[in-house]
């Protein structure tokens, strides 16, 4: 992504493209057989506002957001993919967690 496409916009999609490839719950949002493919759009809508605001998003503040909406934290989920997540997510704005 350029520093041109860092648009709101563009940033949300990214980021739930992100969040719908790790997709923890097995939705396969967007899939014939699976969930809308907005199915995690408000938690990334929430993700992406942090990295706006913020310029990156850490480990904790993930488990926030996911606390918020599922009751749980996200990193307990599967740890392993979730370091991997976190990179990818402040990918989207060129940071560093």
């Amino acid at each position: 992504m350029s520093v041109d496409d860092r648009t709101p916009r563009t940033i949300s999609a990214a980021v739930l493209k992100i969040v719908n490839d790790f997709d923890p719950y097995g939705l396969e949002p967007g899939s014939a057989d699976g969930a809308p493919a907005d199915e995690y759009s408000p938690e990334s809508t929430a993700m992406a506002r942090h990295l706006i605001d913020n310029g990156k998003i850490t480990r904790s503040d993930i488990d926030s957001v996911w606390l918020r909406w599922f009751g749980e934290p996200l990193s307990t989920m599967d740890g392993i993919r979730f370091d991997q997540f976190v990179c990818d997510l402040n990918a989207v704005i060129g940071s560093v967690p």
